[in-house]
């Protein structure tokens, strides 16, 4: 397996293009549902920091 720096970038930009996809694609769900984002995302947590640093970790 002998893989250049140009194509382990090219798998790195395209997992990270279609992650954003995928997030942009659940965005759009939540708000075509009518829910608030804001609770969508961060659920009823007490602190956003943890709600982001969970959903980074999931990213």
């Amino acid at each position: 397996m002998n893989w250049s720096i140009i194509s382990l970038f090219a798998v790195y930009a395209a997992v990270g293009i279609g992650t954003l996809v995928l997030w942009w694609l659940i965005y759009e769900t939540v708000l075509a549902r009518g829910y608030n984002v804001r609770d969508a995302v961060f659920g009823k947590r007490h602190n956003a920091a943890v709600a982001l640093d969970l959903l980074g970790g999931f990213l």
